[in-house]
């Protein structure tokens, strides 16, 4: 491909991007499709259904290049997979103890519908350039 084809089809590009306008964040879902899109990504990222799921705050932020998404925090019950211990030795938690897993979901409409593109724990940290804990609780344990 020629220097000038290239050039050509790249300023064709960035024309066509600056053309594109970003479409304003309509209105979310009722909080039965939330429910259900969390549901279905908490199953598909885990391979098992929520226990004891809990729908959270929903917000908007500018998750991706400055365009608003909607971001769901919700926790659910899970189990510790072993024995928890601090800093000194001393366990805290035994294997099998409950407690409260916090998670954020980015809520995105799609053609076919509204899905979930990502779903991460809390401890994650971030969903694109958004801190999860500047916008959800953190993960709350009984001990």
């Amino acid at each position: 491909m020629s220097k000038v084809s290239m050039l050509s089809a790249v300023v064709a590009a960035l024309s066509l991007s600056a053309c594109m306008t970003n479409q304003p964040l309509g209105d979310p879902p009722p909080a039965t499709e939330i429910e259900r899109v969390a549901r279905l990504a908490h199953q598909k990222t885990y391979g098992k259904p929520p226990t004891a799921l809990q729908i959270g705050q929903l917000h908007r932020v500018p998750m991706f290049f400055d365009s608003e998404e909607y971001m769901v925090c919700l926790s659910t019950q899970e189990r510790t997979l072993g024995p928890v211990f601090d800093n000194a030795g001393n366990q805290l938690a035994a294997e099998g103890t409950p407690f409260r897993q916090s998670h954020a979901l980015h809520l995105k409409l799609y053609n076919d519908g509204w899905g979930s593109g990502i779903y991460r724990r809390f401890e994650s940290r971030k969903i694109g350039q958004v801190q999860i804990s500047d916008f959800c609780p953190g993960s709350v344990d009984s001990w």
